[in-house]
């Protein structure tokens, strides 16, 4: 008996997970998208049958592949998409979670959950073509980058303070806070953000944001006493939009001029989240001496035009063809 045990301790110890089953409606479908939003590659494409495929995907970095797998009864049919009752069925982990997230974002893959920060890392949920849910996960290294930088910016703390005084303190409407961003909620603000610059015409902006780009942000904001606002879900913490602003042009004869800047996720608009949002950057900008501000908006953003209109913004003017958009301009005598 103890030869016996010996050996199959040994046999296990050579094992390994080599291949995770996810079942597809058809083979061709799935290889695209693992291979254009993921970055995946075929391994293996054997016939079987005339219905059957042995089709094994790898992932950019290695590891365990995932087989697809046609289903062929209508149980198995039933189950695509959910092969785990809706709870994530698998884990994607990264060295690099800016630098991966921004990727699949710019590919097009939808995220269903912004990133945030977790005990074990910084996670985001994203779906596959079926609506499988993946995590994305960064190391803990980064969730303490994240925690550390939040910790050491006494400059942004200081300007933070001012930020709630100016605001009455924290602002609250149905399920919703509204609070000054701190560098923890960046990794949100991004893929908020980048959302708009990848994917829409609303926006001017092309250069997508990263974390840590937006780290350095928020202390130029603290440091010159402008807001950075953000509203979150008070169900779960995560950011569900950001506003703030800055100054409408550098010369010293418009110090007394902003331009704002606010998104929200787009499923959490027409809550009057954006309203609040807006009203609380104003009444920040009224109690620093601004008393004019100022949108640019794309006029295929009927949304936001009327958006600005109901808040009491008026037209002042539009430029034809600013990156093949025209840019409508309004303002609000504060």
């Amino acid at each position: 008996c103890p030869h016996v045990v010996g050996l199959a301790l040994c046999s296990c110890a050579a094992m390994e997970l080599h291949a995770v089953s996810v079942l597809v409606r058809e083979y061709d479908e799935a290889v695209a998208w693992y291979r254009d939003k993921l970055d995946c590659t075929v391994l293996e494409d054997t016939p079987l049958t005339a219905a059957k495929r042995w089709v094994r995907i790898g992932l950019p970095r290695g590891g365990c592949c995932i087989l697809l797998a046609r289903a062929a009864t209508p149980e198995q049919v039933a189950a695509i998409g959910n092969q785990c009752g809706g709870r994530v069925c698998l884990l994607l982990h990264t060295d690099d979670f800016d630098r991966d997230y921004a990727s699949l974002c710019a590919a097009g893959v939808r995220f269903i959950r912004e990133p945030a920060v977790e005990p074990y890392g910084i996670v985001a949920v994203f779906s596959d073509l079926y609506g499988n849910l993946w995590d994305l996960v960064g190391p803990s290294s980064e969730r303490n980058r994240l925690a550390d930088a939040s910790v050491a910016a006494g400059q942004e703390d200081s300007a933070l303070a001012a930020a709630g005084d100016l605001l009455g303190g924290v602002v609250s409407l149905d399920g919703v806070t509204i609070r000054p961003a701190v560098s923890i909620d960046c990794s949100a603000i991004a893929a908020i953000w980048n959302t708009y610059i990848l994917h829409r015409t609303t926006t001017f902006t092309k250069e997508t944001k990263t974390a840590a780009g937006l780290e350095v942000v928020l202390l130029e904001k603290a440091a010159a006493g402008q807001p950075f606002l953000c509203a979150v879900s008070i169900a779960d913490d995560r950011v569900i939009g950001f506003a703030t602003y800055g100054p409408f042009r550098a010369g010293q004869g418009e110090w007394h001029i902003v331009e704002e800047t606010l998104y929200l996720r787009e499923d959490c608009c027409r809550l009057g989240i954006g309203s609040a949002l807006l009203a609380a950057i104003e009444k920040h900008a009224i109690g620093s001496g601004v008393d004019l501000a100022v949108g640019g908006l794309s006029a295929e953003n009927e949304g936001a035009l009327a958006f600005y209109a109901r808040a009491g913004y008026a037209e002042v003017g539009r430029v034809p063809g600013v990156g093949r958009i025209a840019l409508v301009l309004v303002q609000k005598v504060l």
